[in-house]
């Protein structure tokens, strides 16, 4: 009967039922407790779900279940479930009410998180907080993940937003007029993948339907956002020129390239007091300098 119920509680919890799994889990000895439940666990991240559902079974969140199995564990016994399966464990906290939970794990996550994993992140995040057409749009969730997330994710970001026919994230941004996240993702970004990201083809596309759409406050937070010194200016405006010469002359690029000028000269400004502040700050380190050696050669 114990190996029964061993299957059972295995069976319950890769299907998803969280009652089931409650019930033969107090079946169990405390000595096969122990034995099955970091097993059980890794059977459910590891299996897909709806090879357990009977024909017309609609398939239940795997959140419920996994977040009672990690409950029941040890700080030992979880840390080697998240080095395991960090993505997989982390992106089970994106199902509500568990969004509390979700960026504590991340910050103990990213220690075991490869590369490799980061599309998973990625795909599962856009699908399950930021989908429009199944209204999940939790904007601050993911502005808060991002702020914490290590360089190489937001770097990893920049690429998938370059490589993929759609802007993934962007799009969707752009779509709700979400100001906050834009100016948040830009700031998070080097400087260098700010000009990457907005010199591409696809984010220019994004440009052009904010032009169209005479959206200006959204025009001028992204380059607002990405021109932060002369270079940037310089590098994104010959950018923009090539890839307007058709349409430079119409009412809306006309008034898209006085932006672009404008915040050109505020990057200049912001450069030449960023130099002003450094050089006054030298200057005065080397006043304090000077006067200390003043006060030893005084003493001696």
């Amino acid at each position: 009967m114990s190996s029964t119920y061993q299957s059972f509680f295995k069976y319950s919890a890769c299907k998803g039922s969280k009652a089931a799994t409650e019930y033969f889990f107090r079946k169990l000895t405390d000595k096969e407790r122990d034995t099955v439940l970091f097993r059980t666990l890794c059977a459910a991240l590891e299996r897909d779900m709806r090879s357990y559902l009977l024909r017309g079974e609609q398939e239940k969140p795997r959140s419920d279940v996994l977040c009672y199995l990690l409950s029941l564990m040890t700080h030992e016994q979880r840390m080697k479930v998240f080095k395991k399966h960090p993505s997989s464990c982390l992106m089970c906290f994106l199902d509500w009410p568990w969004h509390d939970l979700f960026l504590d794990i991340s910050d103990l996550i990213w220690n075991f998180l490869p590369k490799s994993r980061y599309d998973h992140v990625l795909d599962t995040m856009r699908n399950n907080i930021l989908n429009l057409n199944l209204g999940y749009y939790f904007p601050d969730l993911f502005q808060k993940f991002f702020m914490r997330s290590p360089s190489d994710f937001r770097k990893y970001f920049v690429d998938r937003e370059c490589m993929h026919y759609q802007i993934p994230f962007f799009c969707k941004f752009i779509y709700v007029e979400d100001a906050e996240t834009i100016k948040i993702v830009l700031r998070n970004l080097d400087s260098c993948d700010k000009v990457r990201l907005l010199s591409g083809h696809k984010f220019f596309k994004l440009l052009s339907f904010l032009v169209e759409k005479e959206k200006w406050h959204l025009v001028e937070l992204c380059i607002g956002e990405a021109m932060r010194s002369k270079e940037d200016w310089e590098i994104l405006k010959k950018v923009y020129m090539d890839q307007t010469t058709w349409c430079r002359g119409d009412r809306k690029w006309k008034r898209f390239f006085e932006l672009l000028d404008g915040t050109g000269v505020s990057a200049s400004v912001t450069k030449c007091s960023e130099d002003e502040t450094l050089t006054k700050a030298k200057r005065i380190s080397s006043e304090e300098e000077a006067y200390d050696l003043t006060k030893k050669h005084k003493r001696h």
